[in-house]
């Protein structure tokens, strides 16, 4: 049987395409080459390269299929350029657009007249004529302009449209400088002078003193009597480039990024004139992790009433949902101590139900972080972070610094928390300048556990549920991060946690250690425990004696509390916690690290003039003048500061020092010394303050007045202080 494919007519096309309209002689650039059309062959076509005269057969649909993917432009006639851009700058402006609509208009007129297409120039400025009267004209194009338009509307236009009339000064011909080469050196020299800082009028002086000094050379004066007559001065010398060709080659030949980059820096270049993409959103939750520091703009006090000063907050931000997934607040510096606590809140469940009108359900973020992005602080650019890091299992990616944009997730939300603040009472807002315009502001009621739920239910009913256009499936539509978060968890599966009470054992504070007969020693402070014997009776165990270096092992610490430590034995795979030793126990609970080396410091030097009166009597006379001096200096902030790490901190229950007032039993225990190297001013000596101490009772000593020269040997006036500060009231007023 005969198929019916079989049967064609002889003129029936093999495609359903058309055909390219393409006329022998025509000029196409294929793939980048310049070919010129030869002739046709029967559904192919003849291309010769212009530069080799190589010869390429292609068929009407190999040549359509390249027109399509953008590799073959075809022109009317030869040209001497590649083919134009689709965009030309110079189109972009109004003006630019309504010039080229007014070129088309003319060859529309002349391309479509009735009587056809004439060369003439006569011809064609009759034709010009009659358009400019039907525009309204006053300043009719030229014939040879007009013929100029429609050749590039042949070639062009049916390509790059109005782009096609657009001026293309970049084909233009260079000339190059007619300045002399030893005026453009030094030009170049005061362009370089400029980018080195200073005014235009600094780097002129830099040309001016190098024609006059090349001028005073033989060279110099040989040139002078063969160059050019506008190029010298009256006296026949050279002269300089003036302040005007200054500024035309500053502004024409050196681009905005190059001027910033050299007046002010690479980075603040970079930072103004670079662009940047906005990435697509993690896929999961704790994926990537922010985390940052900030000082709080308000005051807390404590019970008695005494005021603390500003808290630090830490907050780690999840990427792909905006959620808040934990943070922390301490009167601390930033330390690393803060930092373990802020990745302990993330990662574990939050107990909030205590706080009025919140459930533990509310906060559902929990997880383990898989990557954090730190800056360059030493809280985060340290060993303990990264060997936490290593037992928690998750990634440091640290940004460069100076390019906070790069975590400007946390960043903002620090704007954020900072806006919240201005609104409680004891705010001391922006700055000293924007605090002095309240006349009359609200004192400060604040204590750390009032401002750390007041924060948390911000977090809870404000911030995780307010929209945010960055979480949007469709751009410029918003959503909430509790939203994004409830659409993630499909994709989020929990893995295994660490127990919570060897968290610290992983993330806190770790050195290597020695492992003596008498235990493990650390910051002078001995731990000890009978699962001890098993590491060093374990065949594995090296002693000093028997290779070069003992065997040392890694422990881990809490810094806000030194009563144990943990050790992790590679023998048996296992993490043991000793106990601070008997002698120490008492001391050590509670203890934190700033409070433990603050004590140290104070008995060192006073065990060493404890023997000498004379001694002792100035120190005590020099640590009373140091702390008048400080009540009167700019110091004063940081002095109180030093105080509030020692006296409170972010676990209230564990910070409990037993500092004894002068006179009062101390239950057989010698009461805790403050350090007199980081002197402890009396309280901030303010009327607000002196408003909130009103209802604290006056103790005996208040009425106390220190003195140089004080013939009380037993009488310690740094534990006078202590008790001052327990107390919550000034007795140098």
């Amino acid at each position: 049987m005969t198929s019916a494919l079989a049967f064609k007519e002889p003129n029936e096309p093999t495609s359903l395409y058309p055909r390219l309209r393409i006329a022998a002689r025509d000029v196409v650039w294929l793939k980048g080459e310049e070919c010129l059309a030869q002739s046709r062959h029967g559904d192919k076509w003849l291309l010769l390269k212009l530069n080799t005269n190589e010869p390429i057969f292609k068929s009407d649909d190999e040549l359509l299929r390249l027109h399509g993917s953008g590799q073959l432009k075809f022109r009317s006639r030869p040209t001497r350029h590649q083919p134009l851009s689709p965009l030309a700058p110079q189109v972009l402006t109004e003006a630019a657009q309504c010039d080229a609509s007014r070129k088309h208009e003319y060859v529309l007129y002349i391309s479509d007249h009735p009587d056809g297409y004439r060369t003439s120039k006569p011809w064609i400025k009759a034709r010009i004529a009659e358009k400019a009267e039907q525009l309204g004209d006053r300043q009719p194009p030229s014939p040879g302009s007009v013929i100029n338009w429609k050749r590039l509307h042949d070639a062009y236009f049916n390509e790059i449209g109005f782009a096609a009339y657009a001026a293309r000064h970049d084909l233009k011909g260079k000339r190059g400088s007619r300045m002399p080469p030893i005026l453009r050196e030094a030009l170049d020299r005061s362009v370089d002078r400029y980018l080195q800082g200073g005014s235009i009028e600094d780097a002129h002086v830099e040309a001016q003193t190098f024609i006059h000094d090349f001028n005073q050379t033989a060279e110099g004066k040989k040139y002078c009597q063969v160059a050019p007559q506008r190029f010298l001065r009256k006296d026949g010398t050279l002269a300089a480039p003036s302040i005007s060709t200054l500024r035309r080659e500053i502004s024409q030949k050196l681009s905005h990024f190059v001027v910033q980059a050299g007046r002010v820096g690479k980075y603040s270049a970079r930072r103004k004139f670079t662009t940047f993409q906005t990435r697509r959103l993690p896929e999961r939750p704790y994926q990537e992790v922010e985390i940052d520091f900030t000082p709080m703009d308000v005051i807390l006090v404590a019970e008695s009433g005494a005021l603390l000063g500003r808290p630090y907050l830490l907050a780690l931000l999840d990427r792909a949902t905006r959620m808040v997934l934990g943070f922390s607040v301490t009167f601390d510096v930033p330390t690393y101590a803060a930092v373990m606590d802020g990745i302990k809140h993330a990662t574990y469940r939050k107990e909030i139900s205590h706080i009025d009108g919140l459930k533990d359900e509310d906060w559902p973020c929990m997880g383990r972080i898989e990557s954090l992005f730190i800056d360059n602080g030493r809280e985060f650019a340290n060993s303990h972070l990264q060997t936490a890091a290593a037992q928690l299992g998750f990634q440091i990616c640290r940004l460069p610094p100076r390019e906070p944009w790069l975590k400007g997730l946390v960043e903002r939300f620090m704007g954020e928390v900072a806006r919240f603040a201005h609104r409680l009472p004891g705010t001391t807002h922006s700055n000293a300048v924007e605090h002095r315009e309240y006349e009359e502001p609200e004192l400060p009621v604040l204590t750390m556990a009032e401002f750390r739920d007041m924060v948390t239910k911000w977090i809870v009913t404000v911030h995780n549920v307010r929209p945010n256009r960055a979480l949007g499936q469709v751009p410029g539509v918003a959503r909430r991060p509790i939203d994004a978060w409830r659409d993630k968890l499909g994709v989020f599966d929990v893995p295994s946690l660490p127990d919570v009470n060897l968290f610290v054992a992983l993330a806190g504070e770790h050195e290597e250690r020695t492992v003596q007969r008498y235990g493990v020693e650390w910051d002078h402070i001995r731990y000890w425990s009978r699962e001890l014997d098993r590491i060093l009776t374990h065949p594995d165990h090296r002693l000093k004696s028997s290779a070069g270096q003992p065997a040392k092992y890694q422990v881990h610490r809490d810094p806000y509390d030194l009563s144990k430590i943990y050790l992790h034995s590679r023998h048996a795979d296992e993490i043991i916690t000793l106990p601070a030793v008997e002698k120490w126990a008492s001391y050590a609970n509670g203890l934190s690290v700033h409070q433990h080396r603050l004590c140290r410091q104070h008995e060192l030097i006073r065990e060493e003039q404890r023997s000498d009166p004379v001694a002792l009597m100035k120190a005590k006379a020099k640590i009373i003048e140091a702390g008048r001096g400080a009540l009167r200096s700019g110091t004063r902030k940081k002095l109180e500061r030093n105080l509030v790490r020692f006296l409170y901190g972010p676990r209230l229950q564990l910070l409990q020092p037993e500092i004894a007032a002068e006179g009062k039993s101390t239950k057989g225990h010698e009461p805790m010394p403050l350090s007199p190297i980081v002197s402890t001013p009396a309280l901030i000596g303010t009327e607000q303050g002196a408003a909130v101490a009103k209802h604290v009772a006056q103790p005996e000593h208040v009425n106390a007045h220190w003195h140089t020269m004080s013939t009380e040997e037993d009488d310690d006036e740094i534990d006078r202080l202590a008790a001052e500060m327990a107390s919550g009231v000034r007795t140098d007023e």
